[in-house]
């Protein structure tokens, strides 16, 4: 699983760079986000449904994967909704071509 998924992010971030240097002519701007765990139905549903080859309870294996983050918890939904406001804004007018992570510092690949 890790290395198709490693190769699915690094093919985002190859598509943003290439996209933004054939929209840049027209000052358009191109860019990703990268989100980590995230608060969400969908981590309460993979914490439910994930561990069951872990021997680990669901409350066991968010806590082990909240530790991955030095900030020691998951993202809010809001933290990717407040950077795609800011990306589409005219304050990001300069930033092109960039794959942002929204991860809490934790990175898989």
């Amino acid at each position: 699983f890790l290395p198709a998924y490693s190769a699915s992010k690094f093919a985002v971030m190859g598509l943003t760079q290439a996209t933004a240097q054939e929209l840049g002519k027209f000052n358009i701007t191109v860019n990703a986000y990268a989100p980590g765990p995230l608060n969400s139905v969908l981590m309460k549903n993979l914490a439910e449904e994930g561990p069951e080859d872990t021997g680990m309870s669901a409350e066991e294996w968010t806590d082990k994967l909240r530790q991955t983050s030095p900030l020691g918890r998951f993202g809010e939904l809001t933290d990717i909704s407040d950077l795609v406001s800011f990306l589409a804004s005219s304050q990001a007018k300069h930033i092109t071509g960039q794959n942002i992570s929204v991860n809490g510092g934790s990175h898989c690949s």
